[in-house]
């Protein structure tokens, strides 16, 4: 190449990224566009901007490095132990909401096919928000089951919703407490229902109003992360951390639209195979025995 069109080149890309970067400062964010079907709203999607913490999250985990520790290693058992009852993997089905409404095909119920999917794989399953007479039909045939209950204006509608868990069955209930704004910077309106501040004391009668543990949900861990492809190996590095267990949420949604109870069941297969290879390759026999010290931060 020669020197004029190395020039012309480099001027060229000089004058693209400096018109780019005036047109960055002049516009708007554009909104993410949602890869979901359903309602606008119906899935949230995360900004992908410098402000999402979604961003953050997953800029820190693939920071941390593990060391390799294969002397004496075996082959490592993933039974786990959560609200005293034994599951075959410390993976866990996150927290989905409002599914059965967003397929154009209406005969297929993805909350039901993922409580399948967590019964017959022997996982712990977690529900979002649905109405009492939805969630008394997605759990009549369920496996082990947390409900979490959005932060309602109407108190009375919490207790009410975490009472009925516990009657039909639920291992756990808990709340969302990080969906209280909305965009508007006021209280958010989910599905037509508003939601409301929560006190601690508030809290403290939530928990006093079932005999079930009681999940406060909402601090940013790898069920939030933008990425879902490795998502074995970040619940091995939350699990190191010291998480008890891994909820996967985004990370299963598009198979369990897509392919139903069969897509999920793969994809957690595969989760755990990447979770126990990293066992494997760091020593870990068992989920009682993982050690922080593998982990070292880049």
């Amino acid at each position: 190449m020669s020197n004029e069109k190395k020039t012309d080149t480099v001027s060229g890309a000089l004058e693209t990224d400096a018109s780019s970067a005036a047109s960055m400062m002049k516009k708007e964010p554009e909104e993410v566009k949602s890869p979901w079907p359903g309602p606008k709203g119906m899935i949230p999607v995360t900004s992908g901007r410098a402000d999402d913490a979604n961003v953050h999250n997953r800029a820190y985990l693939d920071n941390i490095l593990v060391e390799m520790r294969v002397i004496d290693a075996v082959e490592p058992d993933l039974t786990t132990t959560i609200f005293g009852k034994k599951y075959a993997s410390p993976l866990t089905l996150a927290a989905l909401s409002h599914l059965n409404k967003v397929l154009p095909d209406k005969s297929r119920k993805p909350m039901q096919e993922k409580v399948a999917t967590a019964k017959k794989m022997n996982v712990l399953n977690w529900i979002g928000m649905e109405s009492n007479e939805d969630y008394r039909e997605i759990v009549r045939d369920a496996g082990d089951t947390v409900r979490i209950v959005k932060p309602y204006a109407d108190h009375e509608q919490i207790i009410g919703e975490l009472r009925l868990a516990e009657e039909l069955g639920a291992v756990a209930v808990g709340m969302d407490i990080d969906h209280v704004p909305g965009e508007n910077g006021k209280y958010d309106v989910v599905d037509g229902i508003p939601l409301g501040p929560i006190t601690f004391n508030d809290l403290e009668e939530y928990v006093k109003a079932t005999r079930l543990p009681f999940v406060v949900k909402g601090v940013l861990s790898v069920r939030d992360a933008v990425k879902a492809r490795d998502a074995g190996f970040d619940a091995y590095k939350a699990l190191a951390l010291g998480a008890d267990a891994v909820l996967i949420g985004r990370g299963i949604l598009p198979e369990l639209l897509n392919d139903g109870q069969k897509g999920v069941e793969d994809k957690l297969v595969k989760l755990n195979e990447q979770l126990s290879q990293m066992m494997l390759y760091t020593g870990i026999k068992d989920t009682r025995s993982f050690d922080p010290t593998v982990l070292h931060f880049n």
